[in-house]
């Protein structure tokens, strides 16, 4: 049983020691820290807010330049 105050792993739920030399982990091990990284990296966990249209598609195409050239600039 974890004691009051205590803190728990995000991943698996272990108690983390608080005498850890990284205090402010929420994480009990390597492990469970890179477990976490894939989830982020999947998709699994998402950071509310607004969707637009560019975001639910993908992002605009580009417009070929009229001009035929290559589309970059141009620096005088």
């Amino acid at each position: 049983m974890v004691a009051d105050g205590q803190r728990r792993c995000e991943v698996c739920g272990r108690p983390i020691s608080t005498a850890s030399s990284r205090p402010h982990t929420v994480f009990c091990s390597e492990r469970c820290r890179m477990v976490d990284l894939g989830r982020w990296l999947d998709g699994h966990y998402v950071i509310p807010g607004h969707t637009t249209e560019s975001d639910a598609f993908g992002s605009a195409p580009l417009e070929e330049d009229p001009s035929g050239g290559d589309g970059g600039e141009t620096l005088h």
